[in-house]
C-alpha cells in the first residue's frame, strides 16, 4: 500500500477506471477530500485516502466510518503536514454498496467529505480483461497556489510496460488514460508524475484492486 507525493506541486484527481470515484467536500472551516477504492472483492484490504487540504503545518485528526443502516467499521489516523492522510480497513465486510465519512478535526474546527463503496462478489477472481484507466486533474504550485499552465502528465502502472501522456493545459488541467490488460481480484500500483517545463515534479502512486 502506498500512497506518495513529492513537495513542489500538488495535484487534485479525479480516478476513474469503473473503479475510483474521488470526491472533493468543502465545509465553513476546513476543506476535506476522500477517495476510495472499489468496487473490492469481498474480503480484499479496503484503502481510504484524502487531503485536509486549507491547512499547512499541522496534522489534524480524522475519523473515517463505513456506513450502511449504521456504522460497519471505524479507524482515527492524523493528516501529515502538508495535509495528507490514508488508513485502511482489513475487515471483511458483506457484499453491498456503503457509504465512507471522513471527518477532519484541528484544535476545534472540522470538515468532512463523503465517498461510495461497493463491496463485490470474488466469482471473477483470476479472469485477464482490459480496462481503461482515466485520470483528470488540475495541477498547482503548492508554495504559490497558482496553477501549472504547461508542462505533461505522465501515467503508468508499476511494472507494466504500459504508460501513457499527456499535456498540461494553460489553466493547470490535464486528462490521461491508459489501457492495460489486468487481473481481476490482484492488486496494481498507479503512477501518476506531473512535470512542469522548467523540471518541477511531483508524484502519487494509488493502490487498487481490479474488479
Amino acid at each position: 500500500m502506498s500512497m506518495m507525493k513529492k513537495s513542489l506541486i500538488l495535484f487534485s484527481i479525479l480516478f476513474s477506471i469503473v473503479l475510483f470515484v474521488f470526491v472533493l467536500a468543502s465545509s465553513e472551516n476546513l476543506n476535506v477530500s476522500c477517495e476510495v477504492g472499489g468496487p473490492y472483492i469481498k474480503g480484499a484490504t479496503i484503502i481510504v485516502t484524502g487531503n485536509v487540504t486549507n491547512i499547512t503545518g499541522t496534522s489534524s485528526n480524522v475519523s473515517i466510518k463505513i456506513n450502511s443502516s449504521s456504522v460497519i467499521a471505524t479507524k482515527n489516523t492524523t493528516s501529515d503536514a502538508s495535509g495528507v492522510f490514508y488508513t485502511i480497513f482489513s475487515e471483511s465486510i458483506d457484499v453491498g454498496n456503503y457509504t465512507v465519512n471522513a471527518t477532519a478535526e484541528r484544535t476545534g474546527v472540522y470538515g468532512n467529505c463523503t465517498d461510495d463503496l461497493q463491496i463485490s462478489s470474488t466469482e471473477a477472481a483470476g479472469v485477464s480483461v482490459n480496462k481503461t484507466i482515466t485520470i483528470n486533474g488540475t495541477a498547482v504550485y503548492k508554495d504559490t497556489g497558482r496553477v501549472v499552465t504547461s508542462g505533461t502528465a505522465y501515467l503508468s502502472i508499476v511494472n507494466q510496460t504500459t504508460k501513457s501522456t499527456a499535456s498540461i493545459d494553460p489553466d493547470g488541467k490535464f486528462s490521461i488514460s491508459i489501457y492495460p490488460l489486468l487481473t481481476l481480484g490482484n492488486k496494481y500500483y498507479i503512477d501518476l508524475l506531473i512535470q512542469d517545463t522548467i523540471g518541477k515534479k511531483s508524484w502519487m502512486q494509488i493502490l487498487f484492486v481490479t474488479t
